[in-house]
């Protein structure tokens, strides 16, 4: 792995730390979803702005681009809103820990998923 990977993983990490503590300040001053929503609108327009700048085009099928959107809005929506109404209402730190630890959530329940689907189906 390049030094510049490693360095541009750390960043994105210390980013996602800072967050919450970020949130809480800006809170007392914005609704949690709005504030949400800003913060969504502000990283889409980074990236088409990244996109554009590397020559990018959007080659998607009416359809592809409407499941697309929904599945941004409904991710966004559920993901940074309740990131947003979680800081409002838990300190900074523990929610950082609670939704880093989201996805060793979703191991565990997937691995007892399977596990139950492995049981049903040697009965």
């Amino acid at each position: 792995m390049s030094i510049r990977s490693i360095v541009g993983m750390l960043l994105v990490t210390v980013l996602w730390a800072i967050c919450f503590p970020f949130i809480v300040v800006g809170l007392p001053d914005a609704p949690p979803l709005l504030f949400a929503a800003l913060r969504a609108l502000l990283a889409g327009i980074c990236l088409v702005l990244i996109a554009l700048a590397r020559g990018g085009r959007v080659r998607y099928s009416p359809r592809r681009f409407f499941l697309l959107t929904a599945i941004g809005f409904s991710y966004t929506g559920m993901g940074l809103g309740g990131m947003f109404l979680g800081a409002g209402e838990l300190g900074p730190g523990l929610a950082t820990v609670l939704a880093n630890a989201q996805p060793l959530f979703a191991a565990v329940l997937s691995y007892l998923g399977s596990v139950h689907e492995t049981e049903k189906i040697v009965r």
